[in-house]
């Protein structure tokens, strides 16, 4: 195969097409009756289209929770204006084209950053094989669920690349828009100080307040002012729904701390349990954001090519976890850690990064909600939180890259 990437590019395709046949039929048969992540973006466009409010709640006979309530900037819900403005049906196959493409952006992006770390003009066919069955099963959570993650993990992975490459501007604009899509990519910023990108931080948050402007376009400044006070406020009350934090398919590192208090059952969660775990969740991220610290320190040491992603894939992983409710949808956005440790072990064949990189994929993977075994036993098992601790063997993986690559150019 003299040509990796366009051969990964056709593959992608076919599991797209495969895949959105099946859940396109799904949608179609039952849209009304079933909910999913796209709907509700399709709604959103509906009401700001119609100047209506896009935090408004409205229960069914179908879906009673508040789980499907909007939640993102309003800026999203006017961006889906066009989309709403077709038949869903029309506008679902528009969705699934935008995520494959973003797809396909996202692995290009990894391309670029890992090139420098390869002789050869593409990267190994290997690399590209174990990183896309490590990222499949999230691939197909988002397009089960018509998510927005896949977009956002090209952004970000786009803003890695201004980065490298000095486009401050560019940089900054991939990154705000991410962040206002959801505000975990927030983390970013962080590393930015860290890294002295002063430069790159100004613009994105002058893009930030850019895009969160841009309705007055469609909604008015009034029309704007107000989306922009209830989407503030949903995000407040989002945050007091404990019944998410201990759901077996939360996958954070709250979640598997407060689930180690009180099991699953939301009504034993007390504010008191909640600020232990809490507290135990920061004090992990504090290590973990040193062991980023450290990362950072020893690639400003050693300009190598592969070294200097182990930072930027450290937060990647950092901003699934660490993240109060991590779906099995957000862990696309491990697709560069991936993509850096499996680029170490195929061309080091580094034993033990590879173990790290079987077992990551193994409870990411293959034990997804859903997939192993029947529902109960699926549920049962993800109260132990093993995509946790994948995204965890993962890092791992990541920090032996830090070290073997160094034995690896003596």
């Amino acid at each position: 195969m003299r040509q990796p990437f366009l051969w990964l590019v056709g593959i992608v395709g076919i599991i797209t097409a495969v895949t959105c046949s099946i859940y396109y039929a799904r949608i179609e048969r039952f849209w009304g009756i079933t909910q999913t992540d796209f709907s509700v973006f399709y709604d959103a466009g509906h009401r700001a289209d119609r100047h209506e409010s896009l935090y408004e709640y409205r229960a069914t006979r179908y879906t009673t929770d508040r789980e499907y309530l909007f939640k993102y900037a309003p800026p999203f819900g006017v961006a889906m204006i066009p989309l709403s403005r077709l038949t869903v049906q029309v506008a679902i196959r528009w969705w699934y084209a935008l995520t494959t493409l973003a797809l396909v952006g996202a692995f290009a992006s990894v391309r670029t950053l890992l090139r420098g770390t390869a002789a050869a003009r593409d990267l190994p066919w290997a690399v590209y094989g174990l990183t896309l069955l490590a990222i499949l099963r999230p691939y197909l959570a988002n397009l089960r669920l018509g998510q927005v993650d896949v977009v956002l993990a090209c952004l970000i992975l786009g803003f890695l690349v201004a980065l490298t490459r000095g486009r401050h501007l560019i940089a900054g604009g991939c990154l705000g828009v991410a962040i206002l899509c959801k505000l975990v990519p927030g983390v970013w910023l962080l590393y930015l100080a860290a890294t002295r990108r002063w430069r790159t931080i100004g613009w994105t948050l002058l893009a930030i307040t850019v895009v969160l402007a841009s309705p007055i376009l469609v909604l008015g400044v009034a029309g704007t002012r107000a989306a922009t006070a209830e989407w503030l406020a949903v995000l407040r009350t989002s945050s007091e729904n404990w019944e998410w934090l201990v759901r077996f398919k939360n996958q954070s590192v709250l979640s598997a701390v407060l689930r180690g208090l009180v099991g699953s059952d939301a009504t034993a969660v007390t504010p008191a349990r909640l600020a232990v775990a809490l507290g135990i969740t920061v004090v992990l991220g504090l290590l973990y954001g040193w062991a980023v610290w450290q990362a950072i320190r020893r690639a400003r040491a050693a300009q190598e090519p592969l070294r200097t992603l182990v930072a930027p894939s450290l937060v990647m992983v950092a901003m699934v976890i660490f993240s109060p409710h991590a779906w099995k949808a957000t862990f696309i956005h491990l697709l560069l850690p991936y993509a850096v440790v499996s680029t170490y072990v195929v061309q080091c064949r580094d034993r033990l990064a590879g173990a790290l990189l079987a077992g990551s994929l193994l409870l990411v993977s293959v034990t997804a909600p859903d997939l192993l075994f029947d529902r109960l036993t699926s549920q049962a098992a993800h109260l132990y939180s093993p995509m946790t601790w994948g995204a965890l063997l993962l890092a791992a993986g990541v920090w032996r890259v830090q070290y073997g690559e160094v034995r690896a150019g003596r």
